[in-house]
């Protein structure tokens, strides 16, 4: 089935679209065959929005695939925590694992990195006598220097805090 492949070139937001016009166009004959069509979309890399707007408001997929919905959740909220077939990108959507190892000579200070999105990468350096901070672009494939930190630390640590998480 196309919607399986690991090669299809096109977003989840198409290929679920695709899915629910191809069950729309016979939904008494063809809603039996949801949940089996829902498992090849590959919802944790759809836009957030989108999925909140369009996915999780369809009763029809919440109750034929409750288990999916709450993985992507899940998977939204831990990225690192979730595996399953869904949490694998496709080749054609650029998105690629890689380890990257960070460190070198006289690094017995330390330093913080964390992951921003799927990609980016800042560091700052562990030192009692610098704030550098470090953005590296993965597409760009550069380092840029960025705002310094308020004041130097030495073997501390970084995360990543989503705008609008509710947090206070």
């Amino acid at each position: 089935m196309l919607i399986s492949s690991d090669d299809l070139n096109a977003t989840e937001e198409t290929v679920y679209m695709a899915v629910m016009k191809w069950i729309n166009h016979d939904t008494r004959t063809r809603k039996k065959e949801m949940k089996e069509l829902m498992e090849l979309v590959r919802f944790p890399f759809m836009d957030r929005m989108y999925f909140l707007e369009k996915v999780e408001t369809n009763n029809a997929v919440c109750k034929s695939c409750p288990d999916i919905v709450m993985e992507t959740r899940r998977y939204q909220l831990f990225p690192g925590e979730v595996q399953s077939p869904r949490t694998r990108p496709r080749r054609a959507s650029g998105l690629r694992e890689a380890v990257v190892a960070i460190g070198g000579r006289g690094s017995d200070f330390g330093f913080a990195v964390a992951v921003l999105g799927t990609s980016d990468i800042v560091v700052s350096v562990g030192r009692s006598s610098t704030k550098a901070v470090w953005l590296y672009h993965v597409e760009l494939d550069s380092w840029a220097r960025r705002a310094p930190m308020n004041v130097s630390r030495s073997f501390h640590k970084l995360a990543v805090v989503q705008a609008g998480s509710g947090a206070r």
